[in-house]
């Protein structure tokens, strides 16, 4: 007899596994199963894997860190709170888990400002004494994040202080792929034409195009600056653009 399907619905604290004629089964994202899932007559395969799939191997971190994309935005949630839960003092997977939030946040209105707030505080504390190219992309990462996290709650002071330190953070040098968090923050504060091109240009200096991301970040940062010199032929990623509006009303 083949094994029915059970549909899967991530939400934003729970995720929930629904079998016809049979009552639904609920995790909490803080006490996700131990072991594998059996409901006799379906197959659970699926939700087995994805389980598996949010314990995070800090040895294969690009690898973890790209395969969130395209996934539902609870289940990106739920990753990101269980990396907080297993590497709680890990800077870099906390960055991580930081951005996963807070674009849930933006885009899906799951979580809360202050459970982002705390995060980032607790980012703060590791942050001290650090240093090197992935500590700075990064933190430029972080602040984006953040400074369209307070756009969307419309605290104006606390948005435009985190875009400032992306475009004004140490120099693009250390990590020229930073590029589209640099250039939309000059965009987003309205930095001037020659600023943003001496931005631009370094990092363009600097760039050492290994992979089609990298290419990806040059293209979409010079979207961006063509704009800020008065080119609106360009299309500029829509938050950035919600973020130039709301500074500019």
């Amino acid at each position: 007899m083949k094994l029915k399907n059970p549909e899967i619905r991530w939400k934003e604290n729970s995720v929930g596994v629904f079998c016809k004629e049979r009552s639904p089964i609920f995790f909490d994202y803080k006490s996700l199963p131990e072991r594998d899932l059996v409901i006799p007559g379906f197959d659970c395969s699926e939700f087995n894997w994805m389980i598996n799939q949010i314990k995070f191997d800090p040895n294969k971190f690009v690898k973890n860190f790209k395969s969130r994309n395209g996934e539902a935005p609870g289940y990106q949630r739920c990753r990101a709170l269980a990396l907080i839960r297993t590497y709680p003092d890990n800077f870099n997977i906390l960055c991580n888990a930081f951005c996963i939030l807070a674009y849930r946040y933006i885009l899906n209105g799951m979580g809360t400002i202050k459970e982002i707030e705390d995060l980032y505080k607790k980012i703060n504390e590791l942050e001290t004494d650090k240093d090197g190219t992935f500590h700075y992309r990064w933190l430029t990462s972080v602040w984006t994040a953040l400074g369209h996290t307070y756009v969307k709650s419309e605290n104006r002071k606390m948005a435009l202080d985190a875009f400032n330190k992306v475009h004004s953070y140490k120099t693009i040098k250390e990590w020229p792929s930073a590029l589209v968090n640099i250039i939309g923050a000059c965009f987003v504060t309205g930095q001037s034409e020659e600023y943003s091109l001496g931005l631009y240009n370094t990092a363009i200096q600097n760039f050492n195009v290994k992979s089609p991301q990298n290419l990806s970040e040059i293209l979409v940062g010079s979207r961006i600056l063509k704009v800020i010199m008065g080119d609106n032929s360009f299309d500029v990623p829509p938050l950035y653009l919600k973020a130039e509006r709301f500074f500019s009303r």
